[in-house]
């Protein structure tokens, strides 16, 4: 009978042992669950401002182009205007 109690003893310390281990795992599982979705949630955030700031770069870029593109139309048009200038003097 005691073997049969010692038997039963060691049976209910090894299931202990076991529901408390797939209890820490369990919560392992929890943790990398949770985990992962807030690293999903950071990359997501992350694209989301790379893409923000791409496309204001972009935008800047453009108006500096615009700003510079106008002022060279306006340095030609001036560089004409003195060419003609002289060409009349020499002319005369």
């Amino acid at each position: 009978m005691q073997d049969t109690e010692t038997e039963n003893h060691k049976l209910q310390d090894t299931l202990e042992k076991c529901n408390k281990e797939f209890s820490e795992v369990k919560n392992q599982e929890e943790t990398i669950k949770a985990l992962k979705e807030k690293l999903n949630e950071y990359e997501q955030t992350l694209s989301s401002k790379a893409k923000n700031l791409a496309l204001g770069k972009e935008q800047k870029l453009r108006n500096d182009f615009r700003k510079k593109e106008r002022k060279l139309q306006e340095t030609q048009t001036f560089l004409a205007s003195k060419f003609e200038e002289a060409d009349h003097k020499v002319q005369v």
